[in-house]
């Protein structure tokens, strides 16, 4: 595909969807759309087919909920024998006896 510069962002952005026969065309003056705006289209293109308004918000925010607990599988589960012995760490820091424990875990 040729890049044309900015000629390329003053074309119009087309969205079309067909379901059951009926056809939704959504033109934009531009192609260079931000996200608020492509959820808007989608938004838009949903109604016109007939899903309503609740609908359409519940399932972003499942979707939310799935991509918040994709990111929370990301992180690295704790490792608890390093947990552990910081716990015994700090707790001989507070002690009277640091130094034994010093010297006994060189």
């Amino acid at each position: 595909m040729r890049n044309n510069g900015v000629a390329d962002f003053i074309k119009p952005a087309i969205f079309t969807a067909q379901m059951y026969g009926k056809k939704v065309t959504i033109e934009l003056d531009h192609c260079d759309l931000d996200m608020n705006e492509l959820f808007e289209v989608f938004r838009s293109i949903a109604l016109s087919h007939g899903f309503s308004e609740e609908g359409f918000e519940n399932q972003i925010k499942d979707m939310a909920d799935i991509i918040r607990e994709d990111e929370e599988d990301d992180y690295p589960k704790p490792n608890e024998a390093l947990k552990e012995a910081a716990e015994r760490y700090i707790h001989a820091m507070k002690s009277d006896n640091f130094e034994d424990y010093q010297n006994k875990n060189d």
